[in-house]
C-alpha cells in the first residue's frame, strides 16, 4: 500500500522556467543560423593580415599550395 501524498501544483515561476527551456531548444537554431555566414566573413577579415604577413615572408606560391593541402588533410583526419 502506498501512502497518499499531497502534491501542490507548480507555481507560475516553475511553469515559466519549464516553458522557456522547452522553447529554447526550438529558438536557438533559429537565432544562430542567420549569423553563420557572417562567421566566415569575420574569420576572413581577422586572418587576412596574418596571411598577408606570411605571404610576404614565404611567398604566395607556398602559401597557396599549403592551404588547400592542410584543408584536405583536415578533412581526411576528421573522416577517420
Amino acid at each position: 500500500m502506498t501512502a497518499a501524498v499531497d502534491r501542490k501544483a507548480p507555481n507560475p515561476l516553475a511553469r515559466g522556467t519549464v516553458l522557456a527551456s522547452a522553447a529554447l531548444t526550438i529558438m536557438a537554431p533559429a537565432i544562430i543560423a542567420p549569423s553563420l555566414p557572417t562567421m566566415d566573413s569575420l574569420m576572413i577579415a581577422v586572418s587576412a593580415p596574418v596571411s598577408g604577413m606570411i605571404a610576404d615572408r614565404v611567398g604566395r606560391r607556398p602559401l597557396l599550395v599549403s592551404g588547400p593541402s592542410r584543408v584536405g588533410a583536415g578533412h581526411i583526419r576528421l573522416r577517420a
